[in-house]
């Protein structure tokens, strides 16, 4: 499961690596793989994408969406990323 994560985020060949070396988008992706490796019923992402680039953008919301369906979790994504806001049936704007 966990390298699997990995290889979804492209952070397979980190594996090894400590977190003072990783840059501010592997770390943000990194978080993502801890929020969800263990299946949790709510997923809350705050920001989930800000700081990546596009394709990296993709892969966390693809890896997001997945994960919740798959252990039948509650997905809430907070987000001021106009790039994400179509990938989602409900929105709430404030």
């Amino acid at each position: 499961m966990i390298n699997q994560l990995l290889e979804n985020l492209d952070l397979i060949n980190l594996k090894n690596s400590t977190t003072n070396t990783l840059s501010e988008g592997q770390l943000q992706r990194l978080g993502i793989a801890m929020a969800v490796v263990h299946q949790p019923k709510l997923i809350l992402a705050d920001e989930p994408t800000s700081s990546l680039d596009d394709n990296n953008c993709s892969r966390v919301l693809e890896l997001l969406q997945k994960q919740a369906e798959a252990s039948h979790a509650n997905l809430i994504v907070i987000t001021h990323d106009h790039r994400i806001k179509s990938k989602f049936q409900n929105i709430l704007e404030l």
